[in-house]
């Protein structure tokens, strides 16, 4: 899969769904949701329904989650043609781009994740 290149990005965040939408592109629109806890079908669900508001040009459309997926949300991902990337994909592709990985928390979001944010992301 080759993801385009992206200038301008917007983001919308939704704290009650715990979830962060990014909408951006140039000759293609893509469109990613990220989710710190376990994603389950209602994210996956909200995410379909942000994701038809968008008309034109193609769209990739690429859901995040920073923990895991529960299965019935990869089922539904895979029948709406969402690409689904969990902790260890996301992770992998940091390696490949020799930055640093994401801490797993198996419980779901946690103090973890929390502090990793705020003292390494803003090395991107």
């Amino acid at each position: 899969m080759k993801l385009p290149y992206v200038e301008k990005v917007n983001f919308v965040s939704y704290p009650e769904e715990d979830l962060t939408l990014f909408v951006g592109g140039d000759r293609e629109i893509i469109f990613i949701g990220v989710k710190e806890d376990i994603a389950d079908d209602g994210d996956i669900l909200y995410f379909i329904k942000k994701a038809s508001s968008l008309r034109g040009r193609s769209i990739k459309k690429i859901f995040i989650s920073l923990t895991k997926f529960t299965s019935s949300a990869i089922l539904i991902a895979k029948e709406n043609k969402l690409i689904t990337w969990d902790i260890n994909e996301v992770n992998n592709l940091l390696r490949i781009y020799n930055k640093p990985i994401l801490p797993f928390d198996q419980r779901g979001k946690g103090e973890e994740m929390q502090s990793y944010r705020n003292e390494n992301l803003s090395a991107f």
